[in-house]
């Protein structure tokens, strides 16, 4: 059996988009998705993205708070201990590409 495991997801940043440089010096990006529901249903969903490396300077260059993006990437789910000492655990967006959507998301 192959295993697959990808995500596409479109929508709008829901925040400023957040820069750093690693140790290594490798461009990482976050960002916080909103997508809404199909009709009938008003709910919204929001995901978090990770984008690295060329990705990273692409978010960088092209998406601020409010922009629409198109996101194909994979699940990743982390492990980590808050500053409180309690095991956390959250599922992301890892992104392999980003792109403007090409139609007008304010028809939809």
């Amino acid at each position: 059996m192959t295993h697959l495991n990808a995500v596409q997801i479109r929508g709008i940043i829901a925040s400023e988009p957040k820069f750093y440089n690693n140790q290594e010096k490798k461009q990482m990006a976050r960002v916080f998705v909103r997508v809404d529901r199909r009709p009938p249903a008003t709910a919204k969903d929001y995901f978090d993205v990770v984008a690295w490396g060329d990705v990273a300077e692409t978010i960088h260059r092209e998406f601020e708070n409010n922009s629409p993006i198109d996101v194909l990437g994979r699940l990743r789910k982390t492990f980590y201990v808050d500053k409180n000492g309690e095991k956390v655990n959250s599922v992301e967006i890892v992104a392999d590409q980003v792109c403007h959507p090409i139609d007008d998301m304010e028809e939809e």
